[in-house]
Order: structure tokens, then C-alpha cells, then sequence
């Protein structure tokens, strides 16, 4: 799965029309009946950390309106580190996504992709690069750029292959109706998406709640 520049400009305009977004918080409610996921932070640039704080509440704020809650983790980069990151678990539950945050775009990635999700292992990339000179040619805050991209490739973990949409945050292809409407109103996740992405993460809830049952005796 890849996010195109050719869509950023519409993702970042659900952003900036909506300052409610840039406010939102990450607390995450501990009890068991929440529906929530992790995205494990793995930032190889490093992030500015004005922007990498801007665009954890972004992507809080777009889950939270799916009614899904974020818990976000940064994560070592070096081998030996994990020690120094105490909230760098679970990587190997079904609800935890790995995000990289990538300096350059990987050779075998189209030349316009800023971004790439790997549904089996759970792992999102990200391409400082790519997404850097998508801030810059359509004029978009990096922040919400980044925002954008990640919100996009997490959707696709939990939506599956083949879910771009025809409006919102999957949006494959914008045209300039679409930017128009986006920019009337907004969008995040349509109703559809949302209903998905809760089922599918309530289902791996189960699936990992089940597997850490002790065996019958």
C-alpha cells in the first residue's frame, strides 16, 4: 500500500480546517474494554520534536473521531537502547503497529509514494524525504503532511488490502471536486471505515485476550 503525494494536498486540508485536531490529547483509558491500538515510534531522522509532538496528536485526534483510542511509544533506533524506553512493548500484539519514520524513500518504492504499510508484520513506513518535499510543493505545514501519511497507512493495517475509498483519509486519487468538498467540511474515516476498523481491532482484542488464557487444565 503507498500514499501519494497527488493526495496529501486534500488530507492536509482535513488538518488545518479543523484546529481541534492540533489540540487533542493521547491519554489512553487503561481499562480493558476500550477499543485502542499502539503505534510503536521507531524515528530514524530524527523528527523535530515540536513536529513529531504535532502530528502524535494529529493521528490521536483522526483515531479518536473512529472511536478508536492511540497509545503512542517511542522506541530505540539502536541496537542495546530498549532498556531506555520502558513503554516500547507489546510489538508482537495484533493491535500494535511498528512505525519507521525513514530519512529516504526505499529503492523499490514508486517515485511518489511517501509512505507504505506491510499488513502482515504491522509495519508502516514512512518517508521524511518524500513527505519533506510534498510539504513543500503543495505549500502544507510537515506536520500535517506527516500526520496525513501516517493516519492513511495505519487505516490500511487495519482495513486490509484493497481499501482505499472514494472520499476521506483513504482516499487513493484526488481530483479537484474532492478538494473542494474536503475543503467545506473535512473528512477523516467514513462511517464505513470506521465500523471496520472497530471490528477488526476488537476482534484482534479478542483473538490476543484468548491466547493469554492459561491452558485447561
Amino acid at each position: 500500500m503507498s500514499w501519494h503525494i497527488a493526495n496529501l494536498l486534500g488530507l492536509a486540508a482535513i488538518l488545518s480546517l479543523h484546529p481541534q485536531l492540533q489540540a487533542a490529547t493521547d491519554g489512553i483509558d487503561k481499562s480493558d474494554n476500550v477499543i485502542k491500538i499502539k503505534i510503536l515510534l521507531y524515528d530514524f531522522v530524527p523528527i523535530p520534536e515540536k513536529i513529531r509532538t504535532q502530528v502524535r496528536e494529529s493521528v490521536v485526534a483522526i483515531f479518536r473521531g473512529a472511536g478508536v483510542q492511540v497509545e503512542w511509544a517511542p522506541c530505540p533506533t539502536v541496537e542495546g537502547q530498549l532498556a531506555l524506553f520502558p513503554d516500547c512493548t507489546g510489538y508482537k500484539e495484533a493491535t500494535t503497529v511498528s512505525l519507521r519514520v525513514l530519512p529516504q524513500i526505499r529503492k523499490q518504492i514508486k517515485a511518489d509514494a511517501a509512505g507504505e504499510s506491510m499488513l502482515s508484520s504491522r509495519i508502516v513506513n514512512v518517508f521524511w524525504d518524500r513527505a519533506q518535499k510534498a510539504s513543500t510543493q503543495l505549500d502544507v505545514p510537515l506536520a500535517d503532511m506527516l500526520a496525513a501519511i501516517v493516519a492513511h497507512e495505519v487505516g490500511h493495517v487495519f482495513l486490509g488490502p484493497n481499501s482505499h475509498a472514494l472520499s476521506g483519509i483513504m482516499l487513493a486519487r484526488w481530483k479537484p471536486r474532492d478538494l473542494v468538498a474536503i475543503s467545506q467540511g473535512g473528512q477523516g474515516f467514513t462511517a464505513r471505515e470506521r465500523e471496520s476498523i472497530l471490528a477488526e481491532v476488537r476482534r484482534r482484542q479478542a483473538q490476543q485476550a484468548a491466547s493469554d488464557l492459561p491452558p485447561v487444565p
